[in-house]
């Protein structure tokens, strides 16, 4: 991000640590397709780098997905990424 290159004393730990804003629609509809529940996707609403991350997943499968996840290829790449 671009504070990283403005103030030298802001790392990458920083920027994991930040607090999120309040969750837009995109975030709750990707957390809600992910963990079944806001209950369970809340411990990965509360920081910004979490919301980055779903909304990446949401752009990257969810926007290109029209099966409403039926045919959604992220878990089978999750699942290659974890082997």
């Amino acid at each position: 991000p671009l504070a990283l290159h403005e103030d030298p004393e802001f790392t990458i730990h920083s920027y994991l640590k930040l607090p999120a804003t309040a969750a837009n629609d995109r975030v709750k509809r990707c957390a809600l397709r992910l963990f079944g529940s806001l209950e369970a996707a809340k411990p990965w609403l509360s920081r910004l780098a979490h919301h980055q991350a779903l909304l990446q997943i949401y752009h990257d499968f969810c926007l290109q997905d029209t099966s409403d996840c039926a045919a959604c290829p992220f878990p089978e790449q999750l699942a290659q990424w974890r082997a």
